[in-house]
């Protein structure tokens, strides 16, 4: 850590991270400096999520309700976090002894939303909403930047889609937020025991899962959690409803965002409000009647009541006489019809009937309906997307919930957006399918090699390892650890993946030898690739580019050293150029190429930098100049023109298909983008292997270190 931060005694460790008191001798403040667990900084896939993310958290600066980053440290070993100085004490501290006043419960939790809405609007996903990650700051709760250790939050905690799908989103927060308020409202404590004891029940008995398990196998039933007034009748209707809107299992049906939420809680009418709920009246069984509470006069209450009991008894006279005359004509009986899955309507003679859940059901947190019918009448169970199930009524025909099977049609609908290149259409359909069949592998590939095309390679990789093993998982397994510069984790994945035969393993296996500089066996694997007939159009001609880069890169002779300032590159549209004549100042030099894979993806981010930040880099003294690799200009053009709608005709493209000048400026590995910069004397400053984002924070904040 540089000199700047004084560090002192550790204030604890959380599960995020170890925290110490520290002081900023330049701005003369107190801090708290968190240490990152070793486990981040070893591990390459959250280390990424770190470097990708921490500079939009310091953007969230001295925002009221979330922790403020000021700093970030990184060395060799450790990586620290430098954030405003926090208390020793978090909201699960705070509410495992009891339900919190509501006052302050809902003061928390309008305060906890906008926090989390600051955080959505800086496009990050937190991920791990729970009691422990709120922090006392200043006598505030104040939400703790994202967990890097976790990249999926706990199950307990995670939205169905997440444990189920690992599909994140900020709903998913705002569901982890909802159960945050259940603790605020029943005790952090009680609700554990008596959310155990519901998901027991629901799920048909204590089959001896511990916590997380029991709520793994919980996301894979269609029932919500009933809202919290049904566990303590205490709580206002209103509220309760809000919070329950918030935890729904559905996403479909779940409150989208914390600007919604927001707004409903503002727009409750408190003044009814008991001040304190006890512990006491809380129901462990969570179906105790309610009592109903509204926000009119006491005067208003009891008329409700009395017309309540009043259409209560009407509606039982019509009932009885109905049922009466029914069963004269056919005997019309009641039947319970619960499901598995929300959403469900029933039709009879193609006219909709019912839905599951209905009303009742619905503010029970239940799936299931009440239906009068005649025995021997056939019913439809329809749902969008699923297989229509038809049931003939009797006393058997609904002991069982109603399950429908995903449609056919629906599936394959969802598998074809991948043959599409609509990657994005692709996730959000098979997730939702994925998350009611999870055992359905073909479905979860589908979705892995969705996330893959994304850019989302954790996600991928982690499906992938659920779907086990496979010509297929090899592949896309090894694919994405290409895509993150991993050349020696993607070369076993791949190999086996074209023994298994998957033939364009071979073209992607070469490219990975080429990379690490084995130009021989590269070539070798690329001419059989070629010659077997058996690639797609496009994939053929990047193949014959690559063939050629390494015959090329074969034949090229080392160049003597020190030659690098003298080298002329040619301009794309743009007069030739040497080093030397950019002399006095900062040069960035990118090299790549059209056919090179992590090129391919950082392209799009290069050209939004080149529009967006650069000009005012510029104008103070530092100099970008891209070189490609491409041997021809066509190529070159092509790609340029596919990728951005309208090239600026500025753009600082140079050519240097033979790599005279990367290759005297000792650059290994051409097949990967590769950035060396150079300070205003010609000295080497920088040599980076791999693809950057080229509007993260930390690499504009470098840049302009040396102007």
């Amino acid at each position: 850590m540089s000199e700047r931060y004084q560090r002192d005694d550790r204030v604890g460790s959380g599960i995020l991270a170890h925290f110490y008191r520290g002081r900023d001798a330049k701005n003369n403040r107190d801090v708290t400096i968190c240490e990152l667990p070793q486990e981040v900084t070893d591990d390459e896939d959250l280390l990424a999520d770190f470097k990708r993310d921490v500079h939009r958290w310091l953007q969230i600066a001295n925002h009221a309700f979330v922790v403020t980053v000021y700093d970030v440290e990184v060395e060799q070993g450790p990586h620290w976090l430098i954030m405003e100085p926090i208390a020793d004490t978090t909201l699960r501290n705070h509410v495992k002894d009891g339900p919190l006043q509501l006052q302050e419960a809902t003061r928390i939790l309008e305060q906890l939303l906008q926090g989390l809405g600051a955080i959505h609007q800086a496009n990050l996903v937190h991920r791990a909403i729970q009691p422990e990650n709120v922090l006392l700051c200043d006598g505030v709760y104040k939400i703790f930047p994202k967990a890097w250790r976790d990249r999926t939050p706990t199950q307990t905690y995670g939205a169905t889609e997440t444990v189920l799908a690992k599909t994140f989103g900020p709903s998913a927060d705002v569901y982890s937020l909802g159960l945050v308020a259940y603790e605020m409202l029943l005790g952090g404590d009680t609700f554990q025991e008596i959310s155990h004891q519901f998901i027991k029940r629901t799920l048909g008995g204590d089959d001896g899962s511990d916590g997380g398990s029991l709520w793994f196998k919980w996301h894979g039933s269609a029932d919500d959690l009933p809202p919290p007034h049904r566990f303590n009748p205490k709580i206002p209707n209103g509220l309760s409803r809000l919070v329950h809107d918030m935890v729904r299992k559905n996403n479909q049906h779940r409150t989208q965002t914390c600007d919604e939420a927001l707004g409903q809680l503002r727009g409750l009418d408190r003044s009814s409000w008991p001040v304190q709920i006890s512990a006491a009246e809380t129901r462990l069984d969570g179906m105790g009647e309610a009592d109903p509470e509204t926000e009119d006069s006491q005067p208003s209450r009891i008329l409700k009541k009395w017309w309540f009991w009043a259409a209560a008894a009407v509606s039982t006279l019509i009932t009885a006489f109905l049922l009466v005359a029914g069963i004269s004509r056919g005997q019309f009986q009641k039947y319970t019809i619960h499901a598995t899955q929300p959403g469900i309507e029933i039709f009879y003679n193609e006219k909709k009937l019912f839905e599951i859940p209905n009303e009742e059901a619905r503010q029970a947190g239940k799936l299931y309906t009440v239906i009068s019918a005649k025995p021997g009448t056939e019913l439809i169970f329809r749902k969008a997307g699923f297989e229509d199930k038809r049931i003939e009524v009797d006393d058997d025909a609904f002991r069982e919930p109603i399950t429908l099977e995903v449609n056919s049609a629906h599936r394959a609908e969802a598998l074809s957006k991948l043959e599409d290149r609509d990657y994005g259409a692709a996730m959000e359909a098979l997730a939702e399918i994925y998350s009611l069949t999870p055992e359905d592998t073909e479905v979860a590939l589908g979705l892995a090699i969705a996330h893959y095309h994304l850019g989302n390679y954790s996600e991928s990789t982690s499906l992938l390892k659920e779907v086990g093993e496979g010509s297929k998982v090899d592949l896309y397994r090894g694919l994405n650890e290409l895509s993150r510069s991993r050349l020696e984790s993607a070369i076993p994945h791949l190999e086996r993946a074209l023994e298994a035969g998957e033939k364009d393993a071979g073209f992607y296996l070469a490219y990975t030898y080429y990379a690490r500089g084995d130009y021989q066996a590269g070539q070798k694997l690329l001419e059989a690739f070629i010659a077997s007939g058996s690639a797609s159009e496009k994939l053929l001609e990047q193949a014959q580019k690559l063939l050629a880069n390494l015959q090329t890169a074969a034949a090229q002779p080392e160049p003597p050293s020190g030659v690098a300032q003298s080298i002329t590159v040619g301009g794309f549209q743009r007069p030739p150029i040497k080093l030397a004549d950019l002399h006095g100042k900062v040069v960035v030099l990118h090299f790549w190429a059209s056919w090179s894979l992590p090129s391919q993806h950082e392209i799009p981010s290069l050209l939004r930098f080149f529009q967006q930040e650069y000009p005012q880099l510029r104008s103070r003294g530092l100099e970008l100049v891209t070189v490609s690799h491409d041997p021809s200009l066509r190529d070159l053009q092509t790609f340029l023109s596919d990728t951005a709608e309208s090239l600026p005709p500025e753009f600082p493209v140079y050519l240097d298909p033979s790599w005279r000048l990367s290759a005297a400026l000792g650059l290994e590995r051409p097949a990967l983008p590769q950035t060396v910069v150079l300070g205003r004397d010609g000295a080497e400053l920088l040599k980076r292997v791999g693809d950057l984002n080229w509007q993260k924070q930390e690499l504009l904040d470098y840049f302009h270190s040396f102007l």
